[in-house]
């Protein structure tokens, strides 16, 4: 929002200020602080949106992108009302599919039913330019962001693919979607992927996209054009460090070198404490940007309605950004139809208004103000260390930085004769200037104690390294997570799990339990560890959710099972849904791994659909290999079926089956496993991709009806049937010599969106 700013005599203590400079923004930025194109969105749209994913593979069908009623005038209007000055189009993300008709690759929008939709005449529907046209009849600005990563190019990490990706930058800048007020360049860069088919890890070396190149011809392609690049330290625009909208109170433009970003670090150790505060020794002038999505993620997700920040807490998070001295940028999700859902709108429209009714009032000195908004002119860079607000002589706000801009609200009005700035520390000579406002009490409060969603997206943990992976969700469904463990404390969540001890009726002493030490929980990650125990016997965890009722301890009564001891109440059930877990399997020989599911009451009926199912999503009992994955129903006995996906032809031998379906897979990386569980079925799949076919309602197969529990599982080998103790072999006194352990990132329970 534009504002006139008074120019004040600045009031200084005695510091010894002398003339110096410090850096100063670049000329585009300078042009662009002036005209205080401060607020900003970024458009996420594409196939993501019709997979249900943040993180493409790069193996979407572009077939996908149908929307029903794409609207582009609609998805701008709505930002304008919300007073945002410019748009960054999301051109192309890390799926490499592109939004424009590219002459790069055949993975683009002239493959797609919205390209031969009616729109620009016969050269079909460019997405990127009717966002393009929509900004400028709005009177926004336009910008563009192209991912260097690539999860579908053949090419990726390899010279090729660079002049591939510069080429794509050079079509966006060329003129053909004429000026470019931003460029952005996302961090994310380097990892698993499509790649062509390939469905590979790549990696990348320091200097890989040959960016000094890049960042010579986007400038002179686009004059104009403000950069935005967090690991660049000629970029105009830096990552704040967060995508929660949170800026600190004294943060400035001025920030330390980077030294450089590769696998996931900075050369420069010292960047990344001061990467959102900045520093007045800094070496260049990057002003914070502050982004964050608008919704909990960044691209649309049925499963995330309701999620929308209100109009009042984006108010609360512009004080927060802007008014600490940064640019905010809002992420926007265009729905499957191609608009903006009816909350977005809502909220955006909202915000426009909060603002609005903000400096609705310039006041002079003597007339009552609740809003104070300072500035600093930053030709020289920013010069002011320390400051304070007097109002007749009391100091009513105190703060380090000025610089580019700070707005204070004020928790009560108050009416003074005389205001001034007082530079209490700083160099050279500073020009402040201040305007002051007065708002209506019921809106500063609104905005003051306005509540929103505060919690971190997926890419600012992955960019900070504390992210757990994205879920590999089945395609063409929506879903909302109903459960899940990240396992991001410092210990076991025992209201979401407890140790399975017994097994069968008696207590099992191969499983651990908590003095045994087997389980840890630390940077994320969930440890199942195989122990040797002093008296020579080997103990591995099994950690469940709810407790079979055969398993229910009955050692001790002659009688069997009657009376059953209490039992504990189920900590978790389910049923109908996807369910996924991310893991490390065990690195060594002698025991083994599993992530499954199972009803309390499996086998206490002939009827699998109402006494449920054991459902095996994932075991490994060799080093390196998953077999199929098993059914059992009926109970353990006589009356035992059993069942599996691929299905077992009825006259191969178990063993040779699982030979040849077995899955192999490197122990050293992380893979994925999930089941859908539908009324009709179940599908299997490993690395988000789906493994045999539906099974559930073929001959002599059943699907469960009721809620089960969800167990992870590790055991050591030869112990289960008492052939040995496991004593003297030699697998498990090697696993457990070298701490092998199977490792778990996450484990999440979706409901299945009807």
């Amino acid at each position: 929002m534009s504002m006139r700013m008074k120019t004040v005599t600045v009031l200084f203590s005695l510091c010894g200020l002398s003339a110096f400079a410090r850096p100063a923004p670049r000329a585009a930025m300078a042009a662009r602080l002036a005209a205080d194109e401060d607020v900003i969105g970024i458009v996420h749209w594409g196939l993501n949106t019709y997979t249900d994913r943040e993180w493409g593979y790069g193996d979407e069908d572009p077939a996908l992108l149908n929307p029903a009623k794409f609207d582009a005038d609609q998805i701008v209007e709505a930002c304008k009302a919300g007073g945002l000055k410019g748009l960054v189009v999301v051109a192309k993300h890390h799926d490499g599919f592109c939004l424009w008709p590219t002459k790069t690759t055949e993975h683009n929008i002239a493959k797609t039913p919205f390209w031969k939709g009616t729109g620009n005449g016969e050269q079909g529907r460019d997405y990127v330019k009717e966002m393009e046209q929509a900004c400028r009849r709005a009177g926004l600005k336009f910008g563009v962001y192209c991912s260097p990563w690539d999860r579908n190019n053949a090419d990726y990490a390899t010279e090729k693919y660079v002049d591939t990706y510069h080429a794509q930058l050079k079509e966006l800048l060329d003129g053909r979607y004429g000026d470019v007020f931003e460029m952005w360049f996302d961090g994310a860069n380097g990892g698993d992927g499509y790649y062509g088919g390939a469905r590979e890890k790549r990696r990348i070396k320091a200097g890989y996209y040959r960016f000094d190149e890049v960042m010579g011809f986007v400038r002179a392609l686009q004059p104009d054009v403000t950069i935005f690049a967090g690991e660049r330290d000629d970029s105009d625009l830096r990552w704040c460090g967060n995508e929660r909208g949170f800026v600190s109170d004294d943060s400035r433009a001025t920030v330390v070198r980077t030294g450089g970003f590769c696998d996931g670090k900075f050369g420069n150790p010292d960047y990344v404490p001061m990467r959102n505060a900045g520093s007045p020794d800094g070496e260049y002038f990057r002003v914070n940007e502050a982004d964050f999505p608008l919704r909990r993620g960044w691209f649309y997700h049925e499963g995330e309605r309701g999620t929308t920040k209100s109009g009042a807490y984006l108010a609360k998070l512009y004080v927060g950004t802007v008014g600490n001295g940064g640019t905010m940028n809002i992420g926007i999700a265009p729905n499957k139809d191609g608009v903006l859902d009816a909350d977005d709108v809502k909220a955006l429209k909202d915000f426009g208004e909060l603002r609005k009714a903000l400096f609705a009032h310039e006041v002079k000195s003597g007339e009552k103000f609740n809003v104070v908004v300072m500035r600093e002119d930053v030709t020289n860079g920013e010069l002011v260390d320390e400051w304070a607000f007097v109002a007749d002589g009391n100091t009513i706000l105190h703060g380090k930085s000025i610089g580019i801009k700070r707005i204070r609200l004020l928790k009560e009005p108050v009416v003074a004769k005389d205001c001034a700035v007082r530079v209490l520390r700083g160099v050279g000579a500073p020009k402040v200037s201040y305007t002051l406002y007065r708002a209506d009490q019921a809106v500063i409060d609104v905005i003051l104690n306005a509540k929103g969603d505060e919690d971190e997206t997926d890419t600012a943990k992955w960019m900070t390294g504390k992210a757990h992976a994205p879920s590999l969700l089945p395609e063409g469904k929506t879903f909302k997570l109903a459960w899940s463990d990240e396992f991001d404390g410092d210990r076991l969540d025992e209201s979401k799990w407890s140790y399975r001890t017994n097994f069968w009726g008696r207590r099992a002493y191969w499983f651990a339990t908590p003095e045994d030490n087997a389980v840890e929980v630390k940077d994320g990650l969930l440890h199942l560890k195989l122990v040797k125990k002093a008296d020579g016997q080997f103990v591995s965890p099994q950690l469940q959710t709810g407790e079979l009722v055969w398993d229910v301890l009955h050692e001790e009564n002659p009688k069997g099972f009657w009376p059953l001891p209490k039992r504990e109440k189920s900590k978790f059930m389910h049923r109908y849904g996807y369910y996924e877990c991310r893991c490390r399997l065990q690195q060594m020989p002698g025991w083994w791994s599993a992530f499954w599911m199972q009803t309390p009451m499996q086998g206490c009926s002939l009827d699998p659909r109402t006494a449920g199912i054991e459902h095996d999503i994932m075991e490994s009992f060799e080093v390196g290999e998953v077999i199929p994955h098993y059914f059992h129903m009926n109970g353990y006995g006589a009356d035992y079926l059993g069942f599996c996906a691929p299905r077992k032809p009825k006259d191969m031998p178990s063993e040779e089956f699982n030979r040849q379906n077995s899955v192999k897979l490197d122990e050293k990386e992380f893979h994925v496993f999930g089941m859908l569980w539908e009324p009709d079925g179940y599908t299997f799949f490993i690395d988000g991709k789906q493994h045999g076919p539906k099974v559930g309602l073929g001959d002599g197969e059943a699907v469960s009806q009721t809620d089960e529990f969800v167990l992870l599982t590790t055991e050591a080998k030869w112990y289960r049937n008492d052939r040995m103790t496991g004593q003297g072999v030699p697998e498990l006194d090697a696993a457990a010599a070298a701490g092998d352990e199977f490792v778990v990132d996450y484990v999440r329970v979706y409901d299945l969106v009807r």
